[in-house]
């Protein structure tokens, strides 16, 4: 018998979004259908391998490629708090492995809302790690800057009476729960892991700056836990910013703007992008996550 109620209520005081919640609920339901039809009695007790066989379930019955990288967050998610519950040892769905869609390579990749939604609603964890991890995917997507440009940000560079960030020769605005993602990380976390002497606004744990290399691991394993099957890069969350902000009603001159774009070329890249993808003052206006006041 799932612990359907409990999970909810727990991703609830987690901050679970309305979408990510309903998205549970539904693949939850059908799960729970498939294991009555099994005859599994404690889904707990699941293995990786008979959870790939309801994988492959899904799919044998039409369910399309990214339907089925969904019901696998969901069971992960799942599976990890049972895991915090003492229900269950382990994760199986750690064991699983989706096979890649031959056409996710045709265009540029782009984070639909539902998994955005997903890597900003994961729980990273309360520790300095889990508070630096949070803060830093959470600037990424509020403000679209390049990797190189996060890892030069200084302390001095924030301004948390403004909420904003000085990236790129430009003032950044950040949405609300971006903010506290950061002031939480300023005042929780980095005074107790960065070197006196250190500058840098990121630091790994042994206290010195960031590197690209503990970026893109930290990425890929928030990627893995929520079941993003995409290559998850400070360059995926910039691309989906600005397509996001298209999506939401900001026009090409908008994007120049929040993006410190001087090629015309680039805007017309992601206009296109948007039009292709399949999740078909102006930051404020047009920023998906800025209205909500998590």
């Amino acid at each position: 018998m799932l612990q359907t109620e409990a999970f909810e209520k727990s991703m609830l005081e987690k901050g679970a979004s309305r979408n990510t919640l309903s998205s549970y609920r539904s693949d939850l339901s059908l799960f729970a259908a498939y294991c009555a039809e099994q005859d599994y009695e404690d889904p707990a007790e699941l293995t990786g391998e008979q959870l790939s066989a309801y994988f492959e379930y899904l799919r044998s019955i039409g369910k399309s490629p990214a339907t089925v990288r969904r019901a696998r967050s969901s069971l992960s998610t799942y599976y990890t708090f049972l895991q915090k519950e003492g229900l269950t040892d382990t994760n199986p769905v750690r064991e699983t492995k989706l096979e890649k869609s031959p056409d996710l390579q045709q265009t540029p990749q782009v984070l639909t809302h539902e998994e955005i939604d997903r890597l900003l609603d994961y729980d990273f964890g309360s520790d300095e790690k889990g508070l630096r991890d949070k803060a830093i995917v959470e600037l990424l997507y509020a403000s679209g800057i390049k990797i190189s440009s996060l890892i030069a940000l200084r302390e001095t560079d924030y301004q948390p009476q403004t909420r904003t960030i000085y990236a790129e020769g430009r003032r950044v605005p950040l949405y609300p729960s971006a903010n506290q993602s950061l002031l939480n990380y300023i005042r929780l976390s980095r005074p107790y892991i960065a070197l006196s002497e250190e500058t840098a606004l990121f630091v790994n744990l042994q206290g010195s700056a960031m590197s690209r290399q503990g970026l893109w691991k930290m990425l890929r394993h928030a990627a893995d836990a929520v079941g993003i099957d995409k290559n998850l890069t400070p360059r995926l969350l910039r691309r989906s910013f600005a397509v996001h902000l298209l999506e939401n009603g900001a026009g090409p001159e908008d994007l120049e703007k929040m993006l410190g774009l001087s090629d015309k070329a680039s805007v017309a890249g992601y206009v296109k992008l948007m039009k292709d993808s399949e999740t078909i003052d102006t930051y404020t206006r047009f920023h998906p996550r800025a209205a909500k006041r998590h």
